[in-house]
């Protein structure tokens, strides 16, 4: 399946991702880090979802923190 995951932060390194999420207060169970396998980076999520709409509406509770959020299709 695939799912609609809004994105804060992509990283090069799983530690770069890790030490994001720790400096902006989020905590694991708020935040997944997951890698695309085909660039090798390292993807700060902050929520999955089955539709475009639901992720979107999502997105607008976090534009504020992180302005350059953004919505992507992740295929499982």
């Amino acid at each position: 399946g695939e799912t609609y995951e809004v994105i804060v932060g992509v990283y090069t390194t799983q530690q770069n991702a890790e030490r994001f999420r720790r400096e902006n207060g989020l905590t694991a169970a708020q935040a997944e880090i997951f890698e695309m396998y085909l660039s090798g980076k390292y993807m700060v999520s902050v929520g999955g979802f089955p539709t475009n709409a639901g992720a979107d509406r999502e997105l607008q509770q976090w534009k504020s923190k992180f302005p350059g959020v953004w919505v992507m299709k992740r295929r499982r």
